[in-house]
C-alpha cells in the first residue's frame, strides 16, 4: 500500500473496491483508513466499496448471528 494507492486516486478511480476474501482483517483496516486519509488530503471524490466473502451480508452485533447466508 503506497504509491500506487495514489497512482489511483490520481488517474481518476472514484470508486475503491475491497475483496474481503483476500488479506486480513488489519490489512482492510489501513487500506480504508489510507483510502479516506488521502481523500480529506487531496480532496479526491471516491467511494469505498466492501465486497463481502461471498454470499454472507455481515451485520455486525445485532444481538443474534453475525452473518446470514442468502438464498438463490
Amino acid at each position: 500500500m503506497g504509491i500506487w494507492l495514489e497512482a489511483l486516486l490520481v488517474g481518476g478511480i472514484n470508486r475503491a473496491r475491497i475483496n474481503m476474501c483476500h488479506g486480513r482483517r488489519d490489512w482492510h483496516k489501513a487500506l480504508i483508513q489510507k483510502v479516506k486519509r488521502l481523500i480529506e488530503e487531496k480532496g479526491y471524490v471516491v467511494a469505498i466499496m466492501i465486497d463481502t466473502e461471498g454470499s454472507e451480508i455481515h451485520m455486525g452485533d445485532l444481538g443474534g448471528a453475525s452473518s446470514t447466508k442468502s438464498k438463490a
